[in-house]
């Protein structure tokens, strides 16, 4: 018998990395020497603000893979062009999150 993240890898796997992402979260914010990388718009940035760029990229990240996130047509009244609108930028934000995640993997460690 085959486990069950073979038949939905996608779920499987979006709860492995929602995981991870939060206690890294978690541990950039409360250890100073945490490596952070330069997330910039090209102009200087203190190491304050390098910090708050990367925690605020990996926030996005986290959004991404959080299924918690994904509207429920159930809470809305009626209003399906309201939930479609909310659904697009969902899929946005997701797309965000997961594009950052694949550009910065190799910085996610401590």
């Amino acid at each position: 018998m085959e486990p069950y993240y073979i038949y939905n890898l996608d779920e499987y796997l979006s709860n492995v990395i929602y995981k991870a992402l939060v206690k890294f979260h978690h541990e950039v914010k409360i250890n100073k020497y945490t490596s952070v990388p330069i997330i910039s718009d090209g102009g200087m940035m203190s190491e304050e603000e390098s910090r708050y760029a990367w925690l605020g990229a990996v926030s996005k990240m986290i959004y991404a893979f959080d299924e918690s996130e994904i509207p429920d047509i159930e809470n809305y009244d009626g209003g399906l062009g309201k939930f479609e609108m909310d659904m697009d930028a969902y899929v946005k934000k997701c797309e965000e999150g997961r594009l950052l995640f694949a550009k910065h993997l190799h910085d996610l460690n401590i």
